[in-house]
């Protein structure tokens, strides 16, 4: 059912974030622009509510009325005026004026909302009328000065090795500690046993409340060849020394299999497009085939086969047990490259 008499809230705001740094007792006064787009005049009511960021990191935020968060800036807030009808192109102008208290700490968080009626559904049987709004809001950020403290732990940091091809999959939990919000920003540096950097990322940018974390995780989809790396850490968090941590990452994977083709008959055939990750060495291993109700159903040699650094091949392998057209089955490999071993386990299908 349309909404009756609705309207595009065609509206923007000049500052949708405020940040000031002010000491116990001081007071900024300030404005904030609310510019109506639209063809219509647009009323808008002016609000405060808090602000915090929830537990995790993703920078969802929870809203609640003035007052009711321990970071709260609402009641120091004044603003005038708490309605305006805009003029269709025009701009409406609110005023306001912070006061800290002198007994005020660390960070505190308000936002000053600009809500729009847009229109509404005509009444249901039960006579219930569903109201459209609209709304924008400008984020207040208060830094309390000479009080402030971001601090911060790396709860966690989780490295897993990449098989099969896959990429390199990382993640970490950062604590704030302190008594403002931060915002970490994280960077990570794959190293070798000499210090050689091997590969760089970043992770996404988390957003954390005092007494809450959060966790990032990011993928990196180079090549590691087979040995004992590390992953350094670095998390910028906006003040004072990065903190950095280590974890140590074994590559012990030297061969990639990047696609396994499987052939219908008997006995079955199979064809495996093979990368070589590591140094030039002779390839040994079995391929061992599963069926979907978890049945060995037989095994195959692979190689003896010379497999050069860093370059791409194919191998066939002959000797397994008879294969159905269509067939869905499980193909386990055991491989090694001179003392390099590995094992994986990848899904695979005849034709």
């Amino acid at each position: 059912m349309p909404a009756r008499d609705a309207q595009a809230f065609n509206a923007r705001i000049n500052r949708p974030v405020v940040q000031e740094a002010l000491a116990p007792g001081q007071a900024a006064d300030g404005s904030i622009q609310v510019e109506n787009q639209g063809d219509q005049p647009l009323p808008v009511d002016i609000y405060l509510q808090d602000w915090e960021y929830l537990d995790g990191g993703t920078g969802e935020k929870l809203f609640s009325p003035p007052g009711s968060s321990p970071w709260s800036a609402s009641p120091w807030i004044s603003y005038h005026p708490s309605r305006l009808t805009i003029p269709p192109r025009g701009i409406g102008t609110v005023e306001y004026t912070i006061r800290v208290p002198e007994e005020a700490r660390g960070g505190h968080y308000s936002v000053l909302f600009f809500e729009s009626a847009l229109g509404q559904l005509p009444p249901d049987e039960q006579g219930v009328t569903v109201q459209y709004t609209g709304r924008l809001g400008s984020l207040i950020e208060i830094d309390v000065a000479g009080t402030v403290q971001r601090t911060g732990d790396i709860s966690a940091l989780s490295v897993t090795e990449p098989s099969a091809g896959g990429p390199l999959h990382l993640s970490y939990t950062f604590r704030n500690t302190g008594n403002a919000v931060i915002r970490p920003k994280a960077f990570f540096n794959i190293v070798d046993a000499a210090g050689a950097y091997l590969g760089r990322g970043e992770f996404p940018q988390l957003y954390t409340f005092p007494g809450r974390s959060g966790t990032a995780t990011a993928q990196w989809t180079g090549s590691l060849a087979p040995g004992d790396l590390s992953v350094l850490l670095t998390v910028d968090i906006g003040e004072g020394e990065p903190l950095v941590a280590e974890q140590p990452l074994r590559v012990s994977r030297a061969v990639i299999i990047e696609a396994v083709e499987l052939a219908a008959g008997a006995p079955g055939r199979a064809t495996l497009t093979l990368r070589n990750a590591g140094a030039s060495g002779e390839l040994r291993g079995t391929l061992s085939l599963i069926s979907e109700s978890g049945e060995v159903l037989g095994s195959a040699p692979i190689g003896p086969a010379a497999l050069p650094a860093k370059e791409r091949q194919n191998l066939p392998v002959t000797g397994l047990p008879p294969l159905a057209a269509g067939a869905a089955y499980r193909c386990h490999f055991k491989l090694a490259v001179g003392e390099a071993a590995s094992e994986q386990v990848l899904p695979c299908r005849t034709p």
